[in-house]
This record gives C-alpha cells, sequence and structure tokens, in this order.
C-alpha cells in the first residue's frame, strides 16, 4: 500500500503477492470450505430437500421423468446435477456434497476476482471466506439449489464486470459478447433453480443501462436487449421442447410454472419469525458492504462496486417476493453481499477490526449450528436402524412424513409418483400438487403398502386431513413395529399385519 492525501492506493506489487495467486488461492479456499463443512461431510440428513434431489436423481438413471413419473416443481438441472452426483458410485452422499463442495469453491474463487476490482487481494479473500461461512448459516452446508446456481450466477457477473472495466466509448462491442454468455449462464442458473429470474433481470437491466451509457442507439440498445433475453431463456425453452417431444409439455408446465402460484402461504404466526431470522442473517453482510473504504478507487472499481450493491438489493428483492422466507432461501443474497463485504476489509483500522471479528463469530455459529443440526436430526445409524427393521416385512414403502432417503435406502418400490413426504403431510401443499392429495393418500393405503413411515408430534404446518386418513389406515391395518427419537422429532414404521392381524416380530425400539 502507499499513503496519498485521500486514502491508500493499490500499487502494481501488491497485486502480484500470493493472495492473488490463483491456484494458491483456490487451494486455500478449497481446504477452507472442507474445514468449514466437514462436520457434516457424508451426512446424509442435513435438509430433507436433498435426499429427495439425490432420489430422483438416482431414478433418473433408471428411466424415471421429472415431472411425469416423479412429481416436484424444481426445475430439471438441479436433478442433472444429482444424477451425475449418482453416476460417480458410492451412495451418492459424499458424492453430491464433493459436487456441492467444488461449487462452493468455484464461486468463493470468483467472489475474490470480483472483490479484488475494487479491495485489495487480502480483502478479496476474506470475503470469498465469509461466503464460505455464511452457507453454514443459512442451511448451505450440503446441495441446496443456490449452492449450485451460484456458481453460474457469480460467473455471468463476472463477465459483465470485465465488460464495464472497459474504456468508455469502447465497451459495446465487448458488452455484446460478455452480456450474451452472462445472460446465457443466468438461463442456466434457471434450471437449476427459478427464482435466479429476478437476479437475472437486474443483470439485464445493469447490461442496458451499460449499452445506454456507451451511446448506442435506441434501435441498438433493443436489439442487445433481444438477444440477451434470448440467451436466458435458451436453456427453459430446451427443456420445454425436449418435454414437448416426449408428450410431457403440460406436465412440465405445471410442475415448472403454474404449481407455485397454487401452493398457499406460511401461517400467520410463522411469517415474523422467519423474516426476522432472514433479516438477522443478511443485517452483517449490508452493514459490510456499506462500510466506507480508505482505498482510492478509480471510476472502474467504483462502477463495479456500485454494480454489486445492486445487485444485492435485486437479490434481497428476490427473496422477500416469495413471502416464505425459509432459511436457505436467503443463500442466493451471500453471493453479492458476500462481494460487497470486501470493503469493509479495506476499512478503516476499527472497521476492519469488526469485520475480521464477525468473520470469526460466524465460524463458531456456524459450526454450532451444524453441531445442533447433528444432535436434532439424529444419526446416520438411525437411519440404518429403520432400513433394518423394515426387514422381514414384504411390500412397497410409504413415508407420509420423515426421510425421503428411506425409499433409496430400502430399494423399496413406491405406489405413487409423489416421493417428497411434505407433499402428502404439509398444509401449504394440499392444493399446489394438481390433483387432491387426500385421495391420493386413500389411494396408496388401499394398495396395502408394506410399511408406513412418519413422524411425531403433528406440528401446526402439518396436513391434519392426510394426517388423519393415515392414522385412520394404521390403526385399521399396520402394525407399530419400530420408532426411534432424534431432537424432538419421534420416527415410527409401522408395517401391514397379516391375515391374522399380527406384523412380524418387532424390533426394540429406542427411546
Amino acid at each position: 500500500m502507499q499513503g496519498s492525501g485521500d486514502g491508500l492506493v493499490l500499487t502494481g506489487l501488491e497485486r502480484k503477492t500470493w493472495t492473488s495467486h490463483p491456484a494458491f488461492v483456490v487451494a486455500i479456499l478449497a481446504l477452507f470450505g472442507a474445514v468449514i463443512r466437514g462436520q457434516v461431510l457424508g451426512y446424509p440428513l442435513i435438509h430433507i430437500d436433498e435426499q429427495f434431489y439425490l432420489l430422483v436423481g438416482d431414478a433418473m438413471l433408471h428411466g424415471s421423468r421429472p415431472f411425469i413419473d416423479v412429481w416436484d416443481r424444481k426445475p430439471i438441472g438441479l436433478f442433472l446435477i444429482y444424477a451425475l452426483s449418482r453416476l460417480m458410485g458410492g451412495d451418492g452422499i459424499w458424492q453430491y456434497q464433493l459436487l456441492a463442495l467444488l461449487s462452493v469453491t468455484a464461486t468463493a474463487y470468483v467472489i475474490s476476482r470480483i472483490a479484488s476490482r475494487f479491495a485489495s487481494p487480502m480483502s478479496a479473500l476474506a470475503a470469498a471466506a465469509l461466503y464460505i461461512v455464511w452457507l453454514d448459516i443459512g442451511s448451505g452446508s450440503g446441495g441446496q439449489a443456490p449452492v449450485f446456481y451460484n456458481l453460474p450466477m457469480a460467473v455471468a457477473a463476472l463477465f459483465i464486470v470485465r465488460s464495464i472495466e472497459q474504456p468508455v466509448g469502447s465497451r459495446m462491442p465487448r458488452l455484446m459478447r460478455s452480456g450474451s454468455m452472462a445472460m446465457l449462464l443466468v438461463g442456466l442458473a434457471m434450471q437449476i433453480k427459478y427464482t435466479a429470474v429476478f437476479e437475472g433481470a437486474g443483470f439485464g437491466l445493469a447490461l442496458l443501462w451499460f449499452a445506454r451509457g456507451e451511446g448506442a442507439r435506441p434501435s441498438q440498445i433493443i436489439g442487445a436487449g433481444a438477444v440477451w433475453i434470448s440467451c436466458a431463456i435458451l436453456p427453459t425453452a430446451i427443456a420445454l421442447l425436449t418435454y414437448a417431444a416426449i408428450g410431457g409439455l403440460d406436465a412440465f408446465m405445471f410442475a415448472n410454472f403454474y404449481s407455485i402460484f397454487q401452493r398457499a402461504a406460511a401461517t400467520a404466526g410463522e411469517i415474523p419469525l422467519r423474516l426476522a431470522r432472514l433479516c438477522a442473517f443478511v443485517a452483517p453482510l449490508a452493514f459490510l458492504g456499506l462500510a466506507p473504504t480508505v482505498k482510492r478507487a478509480d471510476a472502474s472499481a467504483l462502477l463495479v462496486r456500485r454494480f454489486v450493491k445492486i445487485w444485492f438489493g435485486v437479490a434481497c428483492f428476490g427473496v422477500l417476493a416469495f413471502g416464505t422466507y425459509f432459511r436457505h432461501y436467503a443463500l442466493p443474497i451471500f453471493l453479492p453481499g458476500a462481494i460487497a463485504s470486501a470493503t469493509a476489509f479495506d476499512s478503516t483500522a476499527r472497521i476492519r477490526r469488526l469485520a475480521f471479528g464477525i468473520l470469526a463469530i460466524a465460524i463458531i455459529i456456524g459450526q454450532l449450528m451444524l453441531a445442533e443440526l447433528r444432535r436434532t436430526e439424529g444419526s446416520p445409524d438411525m437411519l440404518n436402524r429403520l432400513v433394518i427393521a423394515m426387514q422381514g416385512h414384504p411390500g412397497c414403502l410409504f413415508v407420509h412424513k420423515g426421510h425421503p432417503i428411506l425409499y433409496l435406502m430400502s430399494n423399496r418400490c413406491r405406489l405413487s409418483r409423489y416421493w417428497m413426504p411434505a407433499h402428502f403431510s404439509k398444509a401449504n401443499e394440499s392444493g399446489a400438487l394438481g390433483i387432491n392429495i387426500a385421495n391420493e393418500t386413500r389411494r396408496i393405503l388401499s394398495l396395502k403398502p408394506g410399511l408406513i413411515v412418519t413422524t411425531l408430534p403433528v406440528r401446526p404446518s402439518d396436513n391434519l386431513e392426510t394426517r388423519a386418513i393415515m392414522e385412520a389406515g394404521i390403526a385399521r391395518d399396520y402394525q407399530l413395529v419400530y420408532q426411534e427419537r432424534a431432537g424432538r422429532t419421534v420416527h415410527q414404521l409401522f408395517a401391514l399385519r397379516d391375515a391374522g392381524g399380527k406384523a412380524a416380530a418387532s424390533i426394540p425400539r429406542p427411546n
């Protein structure tokens, strides 16, 4: 650093330090990510969503078609990622989490590259580390969709940043090429989760603004916008046309676009708590991103920093627009938030100490949250014991409420194309599935599945109608053969009674 009258200026010598060597930065971030996520690497119970994605990915390799043979509303790209993890061998747990770690590492590296445009290499590295740490706080320690789609969004932002770094008056050719690549990456991100559309729209508007600033004619701006929009929708169009070709257009359209608007809102009591929690996660990043920097920036650096702050605001809007406020919904915000935070690590000595203090506290909180996750969700051995308890009981499996990975682990047949237990057990899903889920529950029970898994206690968000139908069926035809408590949840396994009114011998049931 070199002193100046109005702050500190980055010298060329400092830009070539070890903190800016790509291979070293990637290695450091990969090692840091592995350590930070170490508690749950190989752990199968990080989140029920990830279990389901793995189940669908496996089924795709055996010929099942998402939206047709197995139903969910996530885009096809997410399931393809999990199908890839199943091609890597093993049980898929380590494999999908390895892919997630690779994605996190790559995303963090791109964060450092963007942040280095307006911050020192060390501060950019700190911002990348902050992103990795913050994922643990937002339920991103596994393979949630934003863990994967943040990578193409980060690379898209890097393309835009490189364009706006060009001298004024010469940006337009680069802007067209880079903008097209950026919006294509946005389109790929949308095929992992459609919520990327909000950030993508923000990127598109930013590109149009930069084009206007280059003095482009209105016709040129309209033409550029048409090209960029086409790039963004191309991956979704390919998916749509593929399903149209196999006769599954209606199923694709309903699952991908219509059903999300038919899902009921969360209960009034849940909303304030979830929103408050999200705000608590995001507030430190907002504080760090707004911190003043003592490093003098040129016009290009100021423009990049402004772009990142606007991106942060758009990402926040995208999360707020859905109104459900689940913890992992905040994960897209962490990407621009981490980039913006680099200014705090280049600020006054007091703010730098505070920034590193927040990073240290976040590491501790994240590790405590992972430890609590393992305590409340239970051990992998609990899943194994449930599967062992199924032995000796023939027939298909119905997981009404519980872990969908049990389908995969037990290799049991399924009697419905609705494999996600939440579709049966959550009240807000009842009107968003394209069927009467109560009737579907009755249909499944009429087929006499050999085994039923559910959990206690009944919660306010549960679908009480399907619960009553399931409990009536259990009382009539089933016997409890195993149960085990994990945290506040009791997992129960019921087996179909034979003609004599008995199930096979029960297994001792731990409390």
